[in-house]
Protein backbone atom coordinates (compact mmCIF):
# COMPACT_ATOMS: atom_id res chain seq x y z
CA UNK A 1 0.00 0.00 0.00
CA UNK A 2 2.76 2.31 0.95
CA UNK A 3 5.10 1.98 -1.98
CA UNK A 4 1.45 2.65 -4.21
CA UNK A 5 0.58 5.67 -2.72
CA UNK A 6 4.23 6.62 -3.09
CA UNK A 7 4.42 6.19 -6.89
CA UNK A 8 1.15 7.82 -7.46
CA UNK A 9 2.61 10.85 -5.68
CA UNK A 10 5.29 10.67 -7.54
CA UNK A 11 3.77 10.55 -10.83
CA UNK A 12 1.91 14.11 -10.12
CA UNK A 13 0.69 13.61 -13.55
CA UNK A 14 -3.58 13.04 -11.71
CA UNK A 15 -5.96 14.17 -9.19
CA UNK A 16 -6.97 10.44 -8.02
CA UNK A 17 -7.74 9.87 -4.49
CA UNK A 18 -7.89 6.60 -4.12
CA UNK A 19 -9.64 4.55 -1.81
CA UNK A 20 -8.44 0.87 -0.36
CA UNK A 21 -10.30 -1.79 1.05
CA UNK A 22 -8.42 -3.97 3.64
CA UNK A 23 -9.72 -6.51 4.73
CA UNK A 24 -9.05 -10.53 7.09
CA UNK A 25 -10.44 -12.95 4.61
CA UNK A 26 -12.24 -12.95 1.50
CA UNK A 27 -15.86 -13.26 2.89
CA UNK A 28 -15.71 -9.37 4.31
CA UNK A 29 -14.05 -8.03 0.65
CA UNK A 30 -16.79 -9.70 -1.26
CA UNK A 31 -19.72 -8.46 1.25
CA UNK A 32 -17.26 -4.56 1.32
CA UNK A 33 -16.71 -4.34 -2.11
CA UNK A 34 -20.08 -5.50 -2.95
CA UNK A 35 -21.36 -2.07 -1.19
CA UNK A 36 -18.82 0.08 -2.43
CA UNK A 37 -19.22 -0.56 -5.93
CA UNK A 38 -23.14 -0.57 -5.89
CA UNK A 39 -22.64 3.02 -3.76
CA UNK A 40 -19.68 4.75 -5.65
CA UNK A 41 -18.73 5.92 -9.02
CA UNK A 42 -14.78 4.50 -9.35
CA UNK A 43 -12.62 4.12 -12.41
CA UNK A 44 -10.31 1.06 -11.20
CA UNK A 45 -9.16 -1.37 -9.32
CA UNK A 46 -6.06 -2.61 -8.04
CA UNK A 47 -6.44 -5.95 -6.48
CA UNK A 48 -3.71 -7.70 -4.61
CA UNK A 49 -3.45 -11.12 -5.98
CA UNK A 50 -5.56 -13.20 -8.60
CA UNK A 51 -8.60 -14.20 -5.84
CA UNK A 52 -9.25 -10.50 -4.95
CA UNK A 53 -9.34 -9.65 -8.86
CA UNK A 54 -11.43 -12.61 -9.76
CA UNK A 55 -13.54 -11.74 -7.68
CA UNK A 56 -13.81 -8.13 -7.90
CA UNK A 57 -14.44 -9.07 -11.82
CA UNK A 58 -17.60 -11.45 -10.32
CA UNK A 59 -19.08 -8.52 -8.92
CA UNK A 60 -18.77 -5.85 -11.50
CA UNK A 61 -20.35 -8.44 -13.80
CA UNK A 62 -23.28 -8.70 -11.53
CA UNK A 63 -23.96 -4.90 -11.06
CA UNK A 64 -23.72 -4.11 -14.38
CA UNK A 65 -20.47 -1.97 -14.66
CA UNK A 66 -18.52 -2.40 -18.55
CA UNK A 67 -15.11 -3.44 -18.81
CA UNK A 68 -12.81 -2.01 -19.31
CA UNK A 69 -14.95 1.20 -20.95
CA UNK A 70 -16.23 2.03 -17.30
CA UNK A 71 -13.85 0.56 -15.15
CA UNK A 72 -10.73 -1.04 -15.15
CA UNK A 73 -9.41 -4.19 -12.98
CA UNK A 74 -5.71 -5.49 -12.79
CA UNK A 75 -4.03 -7.59 -10.03
CA UNK A 76 -0.16 -7.58 -8.34
CA UNK A 77 0.09 -10.87 -9.18
CA UNK A 78 1.07 -13.02 -12.37
CA UNK A 79 -0.82 -16.50 -11.94
CA UNK A 80 -1.61 -18.13 -15.15
CA UNK A 81 -5.32 -18.73 -14.34
CA UNK A 82 -6.22 -14.78 -15.20
CA UNK A 83 -5.66 -15.93 -18.91
CA UNK A 84 -8.76 -18.22 -18.44
CA UNK A 85 -11.15 -15.86 -17.86
CA UNK A 86 -13.22 -14.08 -19.48
CA UNK A 87 -12.60 -11.14 -19.94
CA UNK A 88 -8.72 -11.87 -19.57
CA UNK A 89 -7.23 -10.37 -16.49
CA UNK A 90 -5.02 -7.43 -16.67
CA UNK A 91 -1.47 -8.18 -14.26
CA UNK A 92 1.87 -7.41 -13.20
CA UNK A 93 4.83 -10.14 -13.62
CA UNK A 94 7.21 -9.98 -10.84
CA UNK A 95 9.49 -12.29 -12.43
CA UNK A 96 9.22 -14.77 -9.47
CA UNK A 97 12.05 -17.18 -10.77
CA UNK A 98 14.42 -13.73 -11.16
CA UNK A 99 13.60 -12.08 -7.55
CA UNK A 100 14.65 -16.05 -6.03
CA UNK A 101 17.52 -16.16 -7.73
CA UNK A 102 19.02 -12.86 -6.79
CA UNK A 103 17.57 -13.18 -3.44
CA UNK A 104 20.22 -16.77 -3.52
CA UNK A 105 22.77 -15.19 -4.96
CA UNK A 106 23.01 -11.88 -2.04
CA UNK A 107 21.87 -14.56 0.70
CA UNK A 108 24.96 -16.70 -0.13
CA UNK A 109 27.22 -13.85 -0.47
CA UNK A 110 26.14 -12.95 2.60
CA UNK A 111 27.08 -16.42 4.47
CA UNK A 112 30.52 -16.57 2.69
CA UNK A 113 31.63 -13.03 3.64
CA UNK A 114 29.68 -11.48 7.05
CA UNK A 115 31.56 -8.28 6.26
CA UNK A 116 29.89 -7.46 2.78
CA UNK A 117 27.70 -4.90 2.26
CA UNK A 118 24.17 -5.19 2.28
CA UNK A 119 22.28 -4.56 -1.22
CA UNK A 120 19.38 -3.11 -1.67
CA UNK A 121 18.30 -4.87 -5.35
CA UNK A 122 14.53 -3.17 -6.62
CA UNK A 123 13.25 -5.40 -9.33
CA UNK A 124 10.47 -3.70 -11.57
CA UNK A 125 7.41 -5.68 -12.40
CA UNK A 126 6.05 -5.94 -16.00
CA UNK A 127 2.81 -4.57 -16.71
CA UNK A 128 0.57 -7.07 -18.57
CA UNK A 129 -2.03 -5.42 -19.86
CA UNK A 130 -5.26 -7.26 -21.22
CA UNK A 131 -8.68 -7.01 -21.60
CA UNK A 132 -9.60 -5.40 -18.52
CA UNK A 133 -7.64 -2.63 -18.94
CA UNK A 134 -7.91 0.37 -21.09
CA UNK A 135 -4.62 2.16 -22.30
CA UNK A 136 -3.23 3.68 -19.36
CA UNK A 137 -1.33 6.47 -21.54
CA UNK A 138 -5.21 7.64 -22.00
CA UNK A 139 -6.24 7.80 -18.60
CA UNK A 140 -2.60 9.73 -17.18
Amino acid sequence: KEGFLRALRDSQKHDLKPFFIEFGNHRNLEEQLSIFLSNSKIDGILAADDFSGNLALKLIGKIGYKIPEEISVMTLTDNSSEQSLNPNLSVTSNKGEDVGLKAFHLLRNRLINANAKINHVVMNPEVILRDTTNSIQHKL
